[in-house]
């Protein structure tokens, strides 16, 4: 029962959290922000999808990092359901203009995610 409510507080928080501020207290003092992929900022709806699909975090997120991987925009199954994408805090706002070639104004560089090993 303690998992239970445990698990319900942590979904709350982060979807609360994701879908007021565009982050969650980690991703803040990371410096990362989640946006919908047009560039708008997050909205509950987006954020209840997103949360809601952290079942992609078994097997110690290795289903996670595979979808990352495979994702020319590095989504995980979340964001690639709600439609949004993770980017520095300083990007996260106006359009990331996703159509735009590299090195032209509104270009999105995803954020290329650690390694699973140390360099």
């Amino acid at each position: 029962m303690l998992l239970l409510v445990t698990v319900i507080l942590w979904l709350a928080y982060m979807v609360y959290a994701e879908g007021t501020w565009g982050a969650s207290l980690g991703k803040r003092a990371t410096g990362i922000r989640v946006v919908k992929i047009d560039g708008t900022p997050m909205d509950m709806q987006a954020s209840l999808i997103r949360n809601v699909l952290r079942v992609d975090g078994l097997f110690f997120y290795l289903v996670a990092a595979i979808f990352v991987w495979t994702s020319p925009t590095r989504q995980r199954l979340g964001d690639r359901v709600a439609n949004t994408v993770v980017v520095p805090a300083q990007k996260a706002s106006g359009s990331y203009g996703f159509g735009a070639r590299d090195g032209e104004p509104g270009a999105l560089s995803p954020p290329v995610p650690p390694l699973p090993f140390p360099r």
